[in-house]
């Protein structure tokens, strides 16, 4: 990723918003065992390749964007 993509995700970010859906400490719905050890949301108003929102994970600090990781379904 070069320093122009990282910044339009900055920026993606900055427009949008984070929507967290399933906060730090919940449990899965399907899966109950399964707890969010950080808050868990989207990208509002994006659509990734599966047809669903852009996933995001926010840790607790307060630093802005740290890292992107891109998966292939």
């Amino acid at each position: 990723m070069d320093a122009d993509e990282w910044r339009r995700s900055e920026r993606l970010i900055a427009d949008r918003g984070i929507v967290i859906d399933r906060p730090r400490g919940h449990a899965h719905r399907l899966y109950p065992d399964m707890v969010y050890p950080c808050d868990y949301g989207h990208v509002a108003g994006t659509t990734a390749d599966d047809g669903e929102e852009v996933d995001v994970f926010v840790g607790g600090a307060q630093t802005g964007l740290v890292g992107l990781i891109a998966l292939t379904h």
